[in-house]
């Protein structure tokens, strides 16, 4: 199957690739990377998801164009370890619905990345990673009332000046 599915390691498209599986660990043979950068839904509606596991995902050194609905209805994932999320421009619902979720280990950004809907619904949160600037409004976790007092410093020393935060 694995052989198959990634073109036996040469599979460089991955936009909605695991939409809606219903598996609750995605170990796939060969790792996951991408070439044209574009990882939107990759993991969307993937609703029986618990972890994505840094051994099989690594997004970096891709400068992603697109996280948009990444993890959208991702209802039972837990854990995002840190699969190397580049900063892009677009943060739309990457994380909305993951009511479950309470760690994500790395979240860059840029100045230039834009959010909206990026952390709605995740009510479990409570370890957030955030590494780069936030520079733009939007950004808003006040859906996560559990996070933790290092998460709220790492969001509010990446915000910049100008943005807008709402907690």
């Amino acid at each position: 199957f694995w052989d198959n599915f990634q073109d036996n390691g040469k599979r460089e498209f991955y936009k909605f690739a695991f939409y809606y599986w219903m598996y609750e660990y995605i170990r796939p043979k060969y790792k996951v990377t991408t070439v044209d950068g574009d990882i939107q839904s990759i993991f969307s509606s993937a609703s029986k998801l618990k972890k994505v596991e840094k051994e099989y995902f690594s997004f970096s050194p891709t400068s992603t164009s697109s996280n948009n609905y990444m993890f959208l209805a991702c209802t039972s994932l837990l854990i995002i370890e840190d699969i190397g999320l580049f900063p892009c421009p677009y943060n739309y619902g990457t994380f909305q619905g993951c009511q479950s979720l309470h760690t994500i280990e790395a979240f860059r950004v840029s100045e230039n990345s834009m959010f909206d809907s990026t952390f709605r619904n995740c009510f479990s949160l409570e370890t957030l990673t955030i590494d780069g600037t936030i520079g733009h409004n939007g950004f808003n976790v006040q859906w996560s009332t559990k996070i933790s007092k290092a998460s709220w410093i790492s969001i509010m020393t990446a915000a910049s000046p100008t943005a807008s935060i709402t907690i």
